[in-house]
């Protein structure tokens, strides 16, 4: 194999933040990746769903093809396409997955993989890897563990890469925590500052083992900080920020993309000369749409349980709007599901309480119809089962979550056919896949929606390689019905932790 490939998804990385941490010389290694290589702003498409969008990264296609639609459904089995591990696999290329969007449940695969934040269970592959999801369920779930339990996840990891400095500050924090008094926000933020530590030092060792031609390392820290923080970094967009808070968490979201920055030194550090690297975003960030006026949002799961609509609508909470997916393609269930949306009325003026319509995806979306009555004075009637309060169904933004999905993320490529030195307007969520298939040497199927990034790419390699195409990389035996998942309370408390229910 003459070149490899790895990708380091960021998720949420934007380069509004990115860019002033630049000038200050405060990220040298995404710096040094785009002197030596190409970048642009990478285009996403509504509604911002994780998993959804991390799959058309990841095959070129969008959600009518792919199949993954919301968080709630999103496992490797409802995934209706091949992905770039499985063309490349299938060519007899070795493949390493770290926390990939949809990668659960895990299969055998040439190399290994660990599955993404949204499993139901603790596999991996190799089954000697487990341990890893182990210590993340056991972080999520809180359970209580043995000293003997402890002192095997210390001595897998050590075996695994995790540097002395590393543990030094698992025992720190771990010391911190207990003597002394940490906010819920601080937690927050170190729990996940040393994951994305130990992630990055543990797939830096495994890529020395396994040597695999295409790999693909994300994280999620950026997008989950962003999310909790984004009011202390832009306080001027929202009401009520306390003074304690602006001068205690200012700077956190810079820190994430600093430690990101650190992070990606361990990755690509053994990497050679020629290996295609690409460091991207599913999408970028902004204050949610406060600004001088009062948001609010919809706590959708509370909605759908008082409607009785769980069970057949995938929610998903982005900035002032809440999209709903009916999750079998029913056109009455639909026109049930709308129907009862609108029979929620505002107890005081008898005024639908959300304003509900319906995109060119097939999403439902609904928003809350602004009143001029004090939301405090307010009352929520439904249709059968009688009322609430105002607060216990739609909330305030820039509250539990003050940062929301933007349009544009990430794009940063490097290697030896790509440009020095570039910059591009912008590029598509779904270029990424035929760009890698053509710099590979292998053609482009014509069922994909992006196409290849040329303006990145050195003109005597063009010249030289003329894009080749075929049909599709699908084959009939894949049109099969995706399994069902189980929702459970682990993954809505995860969706809840972010604002996503």
């Amino acid at each position: 194999m003459e070149q490899k490939v790895l990708i380091i998804g960021i998720d949420g990385a934007t380069w509004d933040i990115i860019n002033p941490l630049l000038k200050k010389g405060m990220l040298p290694h995404i710096d040094s990746l785009i002197k030596e290589g190409t970048s642009a702003h990478l285009e996403s498409f509504e509604p911002y769903i994780s998993p959804s969008i991390w799959t058309s990264i990841a095959s070129g296609k969008s959600p009518s093809k792919h199949g993954v639609k919301d968080f709630f459904t999103a496992t490797s089995q409802t995934v209706q396409c091949k992905r770039i591990w499985d063309i490349l696999e299938e060519k007899g290329m070795r493949i390493g997955l770290w926390e990939v969007m949809p990668t659960w449940p895990p299969r055998k695969i040439n190399g290994f993989l660990i599955p993404d934040l949204l499993s139901r269970t603790e596999e991996t592959f190799p089954p000697s890897l487990q341990f890893i999801k182990e210590m993340a369920f056991g972080e999520k779930m809180e359970r209580k563990r043995k000293l003997t339990q402890y002192f095997s996840y210390l001595t897998n990891s050590c075996k695994l890469g995790l540097s002395f400095a590393s543990f030094l500050g698992i025992v720190y924090y771990l010391l911190y925590e207990k003597f002394r008094k940490m906010s819920n926000l601080e937690k927050f933020f170190r729990k996940r500052s040393i994951k994305l530590e130990m992630d990055s030092e543990f797939f830096s060792h495994l890529y020395k083992k396994y040597k695999p031609d295409f790999a693909f390392f994300y994280t999620n820290f950026v997008d989950a900080v962003s999310h909790s923080f984004w009011k202390y970094f832009e306080p001027e967009k929202f009401k009520d920020v306390s003074i304690i808070g602006i001068r205690k968490f200012k700077n956190y979201i810079q820190l994430a993309y600093i430690e990101a920055d650190k992070s990606l030194k361990k990755i690509i550090q053994n990497i050679d000369n020629d290996t295609l690297v690409i460091v991207l975003s599913d999408h970028g960030f902004k204050a949610v749409e406060t600004y001088l006026w009062k948001g609010y949002t919809i706590k959708t799961e509370v909605l759908l349980n008082r409607l009785e609509l769980w069970d057949y609508v995938s929610p998903a909470n982005i900035g002032s709007s809440a999209f709903l997916r009916v999750r079998e393609d029913d056109v009455e269930l639909r026109k049930k599901v709308i129907s009862r949306l609108k029979e929620v009325k505002l107890l005081e003026t008898g005024k639908e309480a959300f304003v509900v319509s319906e995109d060119k995806l097939g999403y439902i979306v609904v928003r809350v119809n602004r009143t001029k009555i004090e939301p405090e004075h307010c009352h929520i009637l439904f249709p059968t089962k009688g009322e609430c309060k105002y607060g216990e169904l739609i909330e305030e933004l820039g509250g539990r979550v003050s940062g929301t999905h933007d349009k544009y993320g990430i794009l940063i490529m490097k290697g030896k056919h790509i440009k020095k030195g570039k910059t591009l307007l912008k590029a598509s969520v779904f270029d990424i896949v035929p760009t890698i298939l053509y710099l590979l040497g292998f053609p482009i199927a014509q069922d994909m929606d992006g196409k290849v990034i040329t303006e990145a790419i050195n003109l005597s390699f063009l010249n030289n390689n003329p894009i080749q195409y075929i049909p599709s990389y699908e084959t009939p035996m894949q049109e099969s019905e995706p399994e069902k998942a189980e929702i459970t309370e682990e993954i809505k408390k995860r969706l809840r932790a972010l604002g996503y229910i």
